[in-house]
């Protein structure tokens, strides 16, 4: 468990851990490579231009956790409980939240290759002035996910994209 900690110029590369417990945790500049943790619970904690290669964090819950200024190669959150989100200026190769469950996701201007989405319940996820190269929502239950003020080059899945509000 860590708690009130600010974690700076940091390289966590190659950490796998299991079920830790980050509860008002500042990460700067902190390298995490190719990390992996199972079960973890990340409250009130934000990530400040650190990078991620390749992190894996399924079956975790997430709350009320920023990442801004984020080089994520690939970050998989499947299977997660995410709540109060915020990805800002990033640069995202993969995000991949497959059958995780979210409320309050916010992406606002970053440049994201692609989000995997299959079978994910979200509610209220904003994009904001994001570029999107593919977004993956096949049986995804989307409840007020907004994407009018990004660019989406292909969406895959819009059969059952209830909720998605799409404009021109």
């Amino acid at each position: 468990k860590l708690e009130q900690q600010q974690v700076t110029d940091q390289n966590l590369d190659g950490l796998d851990v299991k079920a830790i417990e980050l509860s008002r945790v500042d990460f700067v500049k902190t390298n995490f490579g190719s990390t992996t943790t199972i079960r973890a619970t990340i409250v009130n904690t934000s990530f400040l231009n650190c990078e991620f290669v390749s992190a894996g964090m399924s079956d975790s819950g997430l709350r009320i956790v920023t990442f801004t200024h984020c080089r994520i190669g690939s970050m998989g959150l499947s299977d997660s409980t995410l709540n109060k989100i915020t990805f800002t200026d990033c640069k995202i190769g993969s995000l991949n939240l497959r059958m995780s469950r979210g409320t309050e996701l916010t992406f606002s201007d970053c440049i994201i290759e692609e989000i995997d989405a299959y079978q994910m319940e979200g509610k209220n996820v904003t994009f904001k002035n994001c570029q999107i190269k593919n977004l993956k929502i096949s049986d995804a239950k989307l409840k007020n996910c907004d994407i009018t003020q990004s660019t989406v080059d292909s969406i895959d899945g819009l059969v059952n994209a209830k909720g998605l509000v799409i404009t021109h």
